[in-house]
Parts: structure tokens; sequence; C-alpha cells
């Protein structure tokens, strides 16, 4: 019995080995994966944050996102269009003011909101469809 678990020892070692190769594998895939969701990497258009001046209305100290992270698993992005952002987080987080600016590049609508404890502001574009809006910058505050 004892010179079968000494020649069955280093076979088992070797699948242990394997199985935590493939368990790192699976793991390390789906870090990668989660990465490329919330960064925008791999989904056809990756959207960047260009040099436009931030719209008058943004508060000091704010940070521009091209990704706003919010409880539940909510995500707003950069290329969202106000419905969609509606739907995600209901009208009633929407607060404050709504302030239209004219610029060079179109005009855009500044939308402040509130979803849970996160304060924040949406920039639409109203150059290609000023009906449904889409996210142009993010900034929270």
């Amino acid at each position: 019995m004892r010179s079968l678990v000494r020649r069955l020892s280093p076979a088992v070692q070797w699948m242990l080995a394997v199985a935590l190769l493939a368990v790192a594998g699976v793991v390390g895939t789906n870090a990668v994966r989660e990465l490329r969701e919330v960064t925008g990497i791999g989904e056809g258009t990756v959207m960047s944050l260009d040099d436009t001046a931030p719209p008058k209305s943004v508060p000091p100290g704010a940070v521009r996102l091209p990704v706003l992270l919010l409880k539940g698993d909510v995500r707003v992005r950069i290329g969202d269009s106000a419905s969609q952002v509606a739907t995600l987080l209901g009208r009633g987080a929407e607060v404050g003011r709504h302030d239209v600016e004219r610029t060079a590049d179109g005009d855009r609508l500044v939308r402040f909101y509130e979803y849970g404890d996160t304060r924040f502001l949406l920039v639409f574009s109203l150059v290609e469809s000023p009906q449904d809006p889409v996210v142009a910058d993010i900034y929270r505050h």
C-alpha cells in the first residue's frame, strides 16, 4: 500500500499544480475582462477624454471621469444617451439646475445629479441629437 502511495504522490502533486494554474488563468482572464469593461477597451469605440474646456457650471475641484461607478453596479459612461441615463438612475436623481452652454463645437447641456451619496454632473452634447443627447463628459464633485 505504501509503495502505491509513493508512486501516486508525484502524479497527485502534478494534478494539483495543473489545477492551480487553471484557476489562476480563469481568475486572471476575468480580471482583464472586468478591466476592459470598466475602461471601455474592446467595445469597438474607445471614448477618450479630450482637451475641451469644462463647462462654466462645473464646481471647483470636480474630477473628470470616463466612467462613473455607482452603488448597485450602476455605471454611467461617456457615450450613453440621456434616455439610458434616465433609465439607469431614474428622474429622481436629477437635482439642481440644467444649463445649456454654447461652444464653438456646438451646444451642450449640463445636468446635475445625486445618486446615493454621490454628487456628479453630466455634460450632454446636443450636436448629434438634441432630443436624446449623449454624455460627452462626466464630472464628480
